[in-house]
């Protein structure tokens, strides 16, 4: 299989992420029956490994228990043993004189006083000097272990699914795919990359990314969307997306390919999901990301951002070419991440979401790769705004929204949240305004779920 077959059964996997259990199923008898090197055949190994976890869950404690129960303590009943006894006549003599009882044990009557006299015939031990306080003498700290031992029902991967994410899924997380820009689907570097690879400005290769990601745009971010470029055949998963600045081989690394992506190489990430809050109402997105950032609800695009358009105002399209403008004039520039070198928020497009209702939802983030061939510095975060909710603001008016999370994060997660959004970090100075508290879960299947200590839930230890 070459690499434009493998990345096309890559983005078909990729589009079926959110089958139904029969059509996984079926999937899986069809792509038993296909080669050993396909995706599909490792994909069906791969389903039919977690169909039988279940019933061998409970099939293995069955044979135990038969086992034990056929297993006979001792070896079964001992043997019966006779005794012979012999009743021995007992020797009479001849009869004995009665004895007197003795006499009746005659009554002491104590004196009152005589308990006083004791007591004060015991002389009381001398006080000696006072001895001053003093401070007990200080322990040693108790280091705090990590318990190996792992309970399920609570997420518990830590904090891999921030950042661009990581290998292990929760439900609701979104999944991502990872594109090479600089080569095409066969692995070959594209003809208008072969100089810029090696040497060019940051304007160039924004021109190339912005047009790669309108393509890409332009054909819904569908399967056609991506046939020309790289599909590397990796997937991970998101759960929400705070990225402090890293350097731009972030994306490469995040997915396992570091060692084929040359560095300097565009790149463009693009994650897929559904949306479904706990609440009702109108919803907008806030967000910035070093180089692009893109944002699709229910196939419509809601929110744009590029780090050339970084200050548009209001009306003002971004260089990508697809016409979306922000339009909030109340909050258009005002709300600055001295993180991101002071670049104020895009606000998107507000969009209505229903708890009882799911829709798609479609994040595309894409980085110019730096200049000089050495690569450079990538990151961002999206926020999210209900509209009608009461947030916290800092002291200068800017309200702390919270981050755009598709499913409940983790107790690393969160933990990790709150000390880049805390005001007293030496490491982030408060340059991150966001709350990091209350974060709506957006992908809950119309119901709240349990809180951390609530209902037949449990936590990962080593997670705390």
């Amino acid at each position: 299989m070459d690499r434009e077959d493998d990345s096309s059964e890559m983005l078909k996997l990729f589009d079926k992420e959110e089958r139904g259990y029969f059509a996984r199923l079926r999937d899986m008898f069809v792509g038993l029956t296909r080669s050993r090197d396909s995706i599909e055949y490792k994909e069906a190994l791969r389903e039919l490994q977690r169909q039988w976890a279940p019933l061998l869950g409970v099939a293995i404690p069955i044979v135990i228990a038969v086992v034990m129960c056929s297993i006979t303590i001792g070896g079964g009943e001992p043997p019966e043993r006779g005794v012979e006894v012999t009743f021995v006549e007992p020797d009479v003599g001849p009869p004995l004189d009665p004895i007197e009882p003795p006499p009746p044990p005659e009554t002491i009557e104590t004196p009152d006083d005589l308990v006083s006299d004791v007591i004060a015939s015991v002389p009381s031990p001398p006080l000696g000097d006072p001895v001053p306080n003093t401070p007990p003498t200080a322990q040693p700290p108790v280091m705090p272990t990590r318990s190996p031992v792992i309970f399920k029902g609570i997420p518990s991967r830590g904090a891999g699914g921030g950042g661009l994410g990581g290998g292990v899924r929760l439900e609701g997380d979104m999944v991502g795919m990872f594109i090479d820009l600089s080569k095409d689907a066969r692995g070959n570097l594209r003809p208008e990359f072969q100089t810029v690879a090696e040497k060019s400005s940051y304007v160039n290769k924004d021109r190339l990314l912005f047009k790669d990601v309108h393509y890409m745009i332009r054909n819904g971010l569908s399967r056609e969307a991506f046939r020309p470029y790289n599909v590397v055949p990796q997937k991970v998963f998101l759960s929400h997306l705070v990225l402090p600045y890293v350097k731009s081989s972030i994306g490469p690394t995040t997915y396992k390919v570091e060692k084929s992506v040359k560095k300097g190489a565009p790149w463009v990430a693009v994650y897929k999901g559904q949306l479904q809050p706990e609440k009702d109402g109108l919803y907008r997105l806030a967000g910035i990301y070093d180089d692009v950032l893109v944002v699709r609800v229910n196939g419509k695009e809601v929110l744009e951002f590029t780090w050339e358009s970084r200050f548009n105002g209001v009306g003002q399209p971004s260089p990508i070419g697809t016409g979306w403008t922000q339009k909030d004039a109340a909050v258009a520039g005002k709300h600055r991440m001295k993180g991101f070198q002071g670049v104020p928020l895009t606000y998107g497009d507000w969009f209505p979401l229903k708890a009882g209702q799911s829709v798609p939802v479609e994040i595309l983030i894409g980085d110019n790769g730096g200049d000089g061939g050495e690569g450079g510095l990538t990151g961002g975060i999206l926020l999210v705004e209900r509209q009608g909710e009461t947030y916290a603001k800092t002291p200068d008016g800017v309200p702390l929204l919270p981050p755009f999370a598709t499913t409940r994060l983790t107790f690393t997660e969160r933990e990790r949240l709150a000390q880049i959004a805390d005001p007293t970090n030496a490491k982030t100075s408060g340059h991150y305004a966001f709350s990091a508290k209350d974060i709506p879960v957006m992908n809950t299947c119309g119901k709240a779920r349990p809180s951390m200590t609530e209902g037949d839930v449990t936590v990962d230890v080593g997670d705390l």
